[in-house]
């Protein structure tokens, strides 16, 4: 740097430094002289505030009150007060007495408020006294019970069906809000007419915040029972429950007794609309003399509900159902409203016919009777089934009954048989435990699996299955006639009808001393439309026989196993 300066001025770069520091003192001098001498004149002028007084009050009492005085501090334990002035024209201020301090003046903004204290200065008698408001300030909880609020909230313990309305103080006139715009601090104005204490008709409601809202809640539309309704009003009755549901009453479609409700929660503009075409549930009271256990009752009932949701709003669809009965109530569960007890619920839907449907039914009642009325069928059914089996003889099908040895069974089949496939091997043959299974195969294509005990059992036939198909078969009403003709009326039919096929059962008496363990059943299965018998099947079994032969088994096998283990034992030791 210095070398730089040297070369454009060809001085020291020292004396250079120099001279501009003698400048730069020079300069800063000066500005002080002048900031010292404005402070001067400025300090010596009073100010407009201080002066104004003294050209307004008169030589006495600028002699006797040189100086103002304070106010007085607030007591301690006095509760604080607020007090809002009127404004007033400005009147220059009474004399005060030399002994007494004057009070400090203050402008007159057109609206004050200041703290309760002393006494304010002595009014002149011309002007009128200006009437005071005092608001006191008290915590709500402070609040004596009967002093009225800035807000109507939803009272602690309402009657009944008033949850979630709000009262407006002028017209008296309840209206219901969301449990998110009720409290003491919203406030409620309602112009419109008023039915029953509660809003009704076209109207306006306004839903403040207080002290001040500048974009206050606006309902405007129908209003009924005090609830909004939006653009399109409808005359149905509404009822309000908990959780900010309701309940829109629907026609009851001519049935004596039967209640029909749209259960609704309130839309996003606050509404509570009749149409919404989404999400719709129904709430059906059954009639008090209706069976809660008939199904096909029940379903047409669900129907009807669904053709009456559907003709007041042609947008309903598809709805979920639940029946309830007369005496029904409401459980408050998480998010949702339940009703109890519940007597079915399903969804109800219109295909594209134009019929109403039924899926996810469910009757909890009705499914418990039907379980037990099923159990104690079969009870009977095994209790005449033993009774019978004692006198039923040994069936029989083509010749072959069980308890048959193979070269029996084979010889019971005679010119019929065309396959015989036994299902072991020669070496076999002399297997204790083989239990066999021939595969039989006949002239006319039906088909015969038996199967025999083991040797240690007798090698008898103890399981029979028997498989018969027509390209045409009879009538099924002809076949099921030859079965109970062959072996007797069935202690059990276990499914039948026309679209179902029929099942047949018969108790047998087992082989297994004393026990009544094997049975009969007819399979018939036929075509839906001509009614004609494409399957027959049949199996007879005895199945405590079969278990005693396994038990036998298993037991010769275990007195073996524990032989050879004995048997490798050595009596002395030899090494």
């Amino acid at each position: 740097m210095v070398g730089n300066w040297r070369r454009v001025t060809g001085k020291p770069a020292v004396e250079q430094r120099a001279g501009g520091g003698s400048w730069l003192w020079l300069a800063l001098g000066l500005l002080v002289a002048i900031a010292a001498i404005a402070w001067a004149i400025l300090s010596n002028q009073p100010s407009e505030r201080q002066a104004a007084p003294a050209t307004q009050a008169p030589p006495a009492a600028r002699e006797a009150a040189p100086r103002l005085a304070a106010p007085e501090p607030l007591p301690p334990t006095a509760p604080a007060a607020e007090t809002a002035s009127v404004p007033q024209p400005a009147v220059p201020p009474a004399p005060v007495e030399a002994a007494k301090p004057a009070a400090t003046p203050e402008p007159e903004p057109e609206v004050a408020v200041r703290r309760s204290g002393p006494a304010p200065a002595t009014q002149d008698p011309k002007v009128p006294a200006v009437p005071t408001i005092v608001v006191e300030r008290r915590p709500l909880a402070d609040r004596p019970p009967d002093q009225p609020t800035p807000a109507s909230p939803p009272e602690a313990d309402p009657p009944a069906g008033q949850s979630g309305f709000v009262r407006d103080a002028k017209t008296d006139c309840l209206v219901w809000l969301p449990s998110w715009r009720r409290g003491r601090q919203f406030a409620i104005e309602w112009q419109g007419g008023c039915a029953g204490g509660r809003a009704d008709g076209e109207g306006l409601a306004i839903s403040r915040v207080l002290p001040v809202d500048h974009m206050p809640t606006r309902l405007a539309g129908h209003f009924r029972d005090g609830v909004f309704q939006g653009a399109a009003a409808y005359s149905r009755e509404v009822v309000k429950l908990e959780r900010d549901d309701f309940l829109i009453a629907l026609p009851a479609g001519g049935l004596i007794g039967a209640q029909f409700w749209l259960h609704r929660r309130f839309a996003g503009d606050l509404s509570v609309p009749l149409c919404i075409g989404a999400d719709d549930s129904v709430l059906a009271v059954l009639p008090g003399h209706a069976s809660r256990t008939d199904n096909e009752a029940i379903q047409r009932f669900m129907r009807r509900a669904g053709e009456q949701a559907h003709a007041v709003c042609p947008l309903v669809r598809r709805v979920e159902t639940t029946v309830v009965p007369q005496d029904y109530g409401r459980v408050n569960e998480v998010n949702r409203i339940e009703f109890r007890p519940m007597v079915a619920s399903a969804q109800v839907y219109l295909d594209d016919k134009g019929a109403w449907q039924i899926t996810r039914y469910r009757n909890d009642e009705a499914a418990q009777k039907e379980r037990e009325e099923r159990a104690a069928r079969r009870k009977e059914a095994e209790r005449r089934g033993k009774e019978a089996a004692v006198l039923r003889a040994n069936p029989d099908v083509r010749g072959v009954k069980l308890g048959m040895q193979t070269d029996q069974a084979r010889a019971a089949l005679g010119g019929e048989l065309a396959v015989w496939k036994p299902a072991w091997r020669p070496e076999q043959e002399q297997d204790p435990y083989l239990r066999r299974l021939v595969e039989v195969v006949l002239n006319d294509g039906a088909r015969l699996t038996l199967r025999f005990v083991s040797s240690l059992s007798g090698g008898e036939l103890v399981s029979l299955g028997y498989e018969q198909r027509f390209t045409t078969g009879p009538p099924a009403d002809e076949a099921i006639a030859r079965l109970t003709g062959k072996y007797g009326l069935p202690d059990e039919v276990l499914q039948y009808s026309r679209d179902a096929p029929w099942t047949g059962s018969w108790t047998l008496r087992s082989k297994a001393e004393g026990v009544i363990g094997a049975f009969m059943k007819a399979h018939v299965r036929f075509d839906r439309n001509s009614r004609e018998v494409e399957l027959l099947g049949i199996t007879i079994v005895d199945v405590n026989w079969n278990d005693a032969d396994e038990r036998a088994i298993y037991q010769r096998k275990r007195e073996e196993a524990l032989r050879q283990h004995e048997q490798g034992k050595s009596d002395r030791m030899k090494f």
